[in-house]
């Protein structure tokens, strides 16, 4: 039983660049936080599901961590078939996916492509036959940071990134048309018929403005910011009834 009486479950999120933390409370998630900013006494004393793709000894120490590794079964993960790599597949892309897998790809019979736009961009394609692989990115960030290596180009500001670039008559239109039809056009090498598009991700802002003006080549979309944790709650209560134990 977890000494907090108002946290049912941590989720942490630690990634490359900005690790988080999620507060759930029957079911809900109630609070995020960054990872620096949580109480390391709370994480001791509650239980915590953790996705990590981050430095292996910048995670702290969780007594009562959940074992949703648990989930594998052969080529399956939870009730995903996966076909890639087991051992280098990041575990925020698997975890997301099989999120998606289980409460949106099998309800509604539709593929999903989720977009995960962060310090680099990560495109997956999933399936009724299960998770079928994605490509890797580097995030707008990285991109746009490596123009300033010419002598004659400049480093754009961010906010010019969220304008939509249909006409490249000058240097900084150019750049941001550059890095806009690059990303767009990975993700469309990704796309399906009759796909359903989630996004998540810090920088998701960005390429939310760029799929909402190509309707015909992007249909739907659904941004969801906190998927990640969403997903490890999900996944740790269906490891936690798979052997048989309850929160209390």
């Amino acid at each position: 039983m977890s000494p907090q009486s108002n946290i049912d479950l941590i989720t942490i999120d630690h990634g490359n660049t900005n690790p988080h933390v999620g507060f759930f409370t029957k079911g809900e998630l109630t609070k995020t936080l960054a990872l620096k900013d949580v109480d390391q006494q709370l994480l001791k004393e509650n239980y915590v599901v953790l996705s990590s793709v981050g430095k292996k000894n910048d995670i702290p120490n969780l007594p009562l961590k959940i074992d949703i590794e648990s989930l594998w079964k052969d080529h399956h993960f939870a009730s995903m078939n996966v076909d890639y790599h087991k051992e280098s597949l990041g575990r925020d892309r698997l975890y997301q996916a099989a999120y998606l897998y289980d409460l949106k790809v099998l309800k509604n019979k539709k593929p999903a492509l989720l977009i995960d736009a962060g310090t680099f961009i990560t495109v997956d394609l999933i399936t009724e036959k299960g998770y079928q692989g994605g490509i890797i990115l580097p995030g707008l960030s990285k991109l746009s940071s490596l123009y300033p290596q010419a002598e004659n180009l400049p480093l754009i500001e961010a906010s010019k990134f969220l304008e939509n670039k249909e006409n490249y008559h000058d240097t900084e239109s150019a750049i941001v048309g550059g890095v806009q039809n690059m990303i767009l056009g990975a993700i469309k090498t990704m796309s399906v018929e009759d796909q359903e598009i989630y996004l998540t991700g810090g920088l998701s802002i960005f390429l939310e403005k760029w799929l909402e003006v190509r309707p015909k080549d992007f249909n739907i979309v659904e941004k969801e910011a906190h998927l990640i944790h969403k997903a490890l709650h999900y996944l740790a209560m269906k490891s936690l009834a798979q052997n048989g134990v309850k929160l209390q």
